[in-house]
């Protein structure tokens, strides 16, 4: 084993062990912390009241949070030098992330829904003031609300009492001044609206939409193709993209140990409850059982934005 190869295992080993420190001692503490959640050792987390982390969250290096409740859902990321500080209650709701260099202050409430992108190096502020009370200036204080699927891009500024709405899109560098409406792309400083999200994004259906995807990486071969179905070799089993809007659901029954990746469907017990290896779009969640090609097809479908959440 080559010295470098042994120094990242080192390192990893050296990095569980102090997650699994840390977590030992928040739970000692009184927190509820889920399964296969990550926290360095390096960061510090506070919470006057109460503590909840759900399963499958990382919390990475020099991350430091501190508030009177903090509440954080499952699969969510917490990214190096994040700073969520102050006295009121921070919630994070399940598969979101925030990037490098957040500050979120917490003199008020922050509430951030689930499906939730925070860029790096941006601002979340609850509180306006510098200037003294005394001498007639405004003093600020009022909670900020994201509700879910948003994506606050890097560099961004929401200034206190904000409320963005389901689905918005923040322009890089913006800053937010006003509440935004649901499914609008803003932008500026102070940021304005630009056009609704409707008006981008693109009109292809789910399978031409996975067919693109999948065909960038040459592990899949494709088998068969309509409307409703790709079928793809991927190493040593096969693979069923399906569309459930456009397919009777009890016409598909794939072999054993197959790897499926569905929308729309309404029945889905036949699928989880066997032993293939599935990623259900609609809700986001897939199959708790780990292989390496479970590990290569989250790592594919993160890289375009499809978050997804172990379901137990």
């Amino acid at each position: 084993m080559s010295p470098v190869k042994l120094a990242i295992i080192l390192n990893n080993l050296l990095s569980r062990f102090g997650s699994f420190l840390m977590i030992t001692i928040l739970r000692m503490g009184g927190a509820n912390i889920g399964r296969n959640t990550y926290i360095s050792f390096s960061s510090r987390i506070v919470a006057n009241n109460n503590l909840v982390i759900g399963n499958d969250c990382v919390i990475k290096s020099r991350v430091k949070i501190k508030a009177n409740i903090v509440s954080i859902g499952h699969n969510c990321i917490i990214s190096e030098n994040s700073y969520i500080t102050g006295d009121s209650d921070f919630t994070l709701g399940n598969k979101s992330f925030i990037g490098k260099k957040v500050r979120i202050n917490v003199s008020r409430n922050v509430t951030i829904g689930e499906d939730v992108g925070i860029g790096e190096n941006s601002v979340i502020w609850t509180h306006g003031y510098f200037p003294p009370a005394d001498e007639g200036y405004p003093v600020t204080y009022s909670p900020v609300n994201i509700e879910d699927g948003a994506w606050v891009s890097t560099n961004i500024i929401i200034l206190p009492g904000v409320n963005i709405g389901k689905g918005v899109i923040i322009g890089a560098g913006s800053v937010v001044t006003k509440d935004v409406e649901a499914d609008s792309l803003v932008a500026g400083n102070p940021a304005k609206f630009i056009k609704k999200t409707s008006e981008f994004r693109s009109q292809k259906s789910f399978i031409e939409i996975m067919d693109k995807i999948f065909s960038r990486y040459p592990e899949f071969t494709l088998i068969e193709k309509d409307e409703s179905l790709l079928k793809y070799a991927f190493h040593s089993k096969k693979m069923y993209v399906v569309d459930g809007s456009k397919i009777s659901e009890k016409s598909l029954i794939p072999e054993n140990s197959s790897i499926l990746i569905f929308k729309y469907f309404t029945d889905t017990i036949l699928y989880k409850t066997n032993s293939y290896l599935w990623f259900d779009l609609s809700s986001r969640t897939m199959t708790s059982k780990r292989s390496k090609e479970v590990q290569h097809l989250v790592n594919i479908l993160r890289s375009y934005g499809i978050r997804l959440l172990k379901s137990y």
